[in-house]
């Protein structure tokens, strides 16, 4: 009856799913680390572009003319913004990743605790049912032995 109560999943199934999460989970964690440098590039180029009152690029040292200035710098803060959204994004991503991997993860070790606690049942219940045969065989032979004093 105690066996019955155990849920029949099979570990094995969330064990997958625990290593497709954190393979999820790193591969979003890179992607933020690249978009982090993206970033970093970018403001560092705005920054160096609005320092400069030089004819020539701060970047690259070719020839610059003042809209060229400016339209670069509108460039870089366009990638900044539109990385920042990215990387709000995949933060979000991750954390509901984490959380998924988390949940699964507990799951895993329920459910790998149940798996053996039915391994174990079963084997007692193979124990016991041993016992009762020999049980039974014993009291026939103690029948047939009572009929043979009768």
């Amino acid at each position: 009856e105690e066996i019955e109560r155990i849920p029949k999943v099979e570990p094995q199934e969330r064990a997958k799913e625990v290593e497709r999460l954190k393979l999820e989970v790193e591969k979003i964690k890179e992607e933020l680390s690249a978009l982090r440098v993206k970033i970093s590039g970018a403001k560092r180029k705005e920054k160096l572009l609005l320092e400069t009152n030089s004819p020539e690029c701060p970047v690259c040292g070719s020839p610059m003319e003042e809209e060229k200035r400016k339209r670069l710098i509108q460039e870089s803060r366009k990638v900044v913004k539109e990385a920042e959204e990215e990387l709000k994004r995949l933060e979000e991503l991750l954390e509901s990743k984490e959380r998924a991997l988390k949940e699964s993860e507990k799951l895993l070790k329920e459910e790998l605790v149940n798996a053996e606690r039915r391994k174990a049942l079963k084997e007692e219940e193979k124990r016991l049912e041993e016992k009762v045969t020999t049980l039974q065989k014993k009291l026939k032979e103690l029948n047939f032995k009572e009929e043979d004093i009768s």
